[in-house]
């Protein structure tokens, strides 16, 4: 069997197909590295917030708790 003719053009699309694959590759990876951040940061105020609630909560049940002991 014959081994097929070789375009002259071959390996420029051949170069080309790889450089945009990992062009692909590389911003697949600065936008999961993105999203890891923005999610680290989102977790990062959800616990900030709920620290504070938590905080703000226990002083609210304190309130009423000593106002209810004082009462009886």
């Amino acid at each position: 069997m014959e081994s097929p003719i070789a375009l002259p053009f071959e390996s420029v699309v051949k170069t080309a197909i790889e450089q945009i694959s990992l062009g692909v590759q590389v911003k697949i990876a600065q936008d999961e590295e993105k999203r890891n951040r923005e999610f680290n940061q989102y977790i990062k105020e959800l616990e900030f917030y709920k620290n504070s609630y938590d905080k703000e909560l226990r002083q609210v049940f304190d309130y009423w708790f000593d106002l209810a002991r004082a009462t009886m």
